[in-house]
């Protein structure tokens, strides 16, 4: 079902949406409460702005690097990937 949208961030667009009345209806309601993709993307793009990605053991991102995003865990082999500030990579 096709629905249209505002979101948080006050753009709109037009979404399919799937599933019973209730399952659409919650699914909207979260849209409402979220940016669209653009603004979503850009506030990433602001974030890890002037970082470097950073394969690092979990155990060394927890300690040393906890106010970093992370990219990618990868938990067989214990590491992450997160976006590291240049000036401390």
């Amino acid at each position: 079902m096709k629905a249209h949208v505002q979101y948080f961030c006050g753009h709109e667009a037009d979404v399919d949406l799937v599933g019973s009345a209730a399952v659409r209806q919650q699914k909207l309601a979260g849209l409402k409460k979220s940016l669209c993709a653009a603004c979503l993307a850009e506030a990433w793009n602001a974030c890890v702005a002037g970082c470097l990605p950073r394969e690092m053991s979990i155990d060394q991102w927890e300690r040393e690097y906890p106010d970093c995003r992370r990219m990618k865990v990868d938990a067989e082999k214990g590491t992450v990937i997160a976006w590291v500030p240049e000036n401390r990579a």
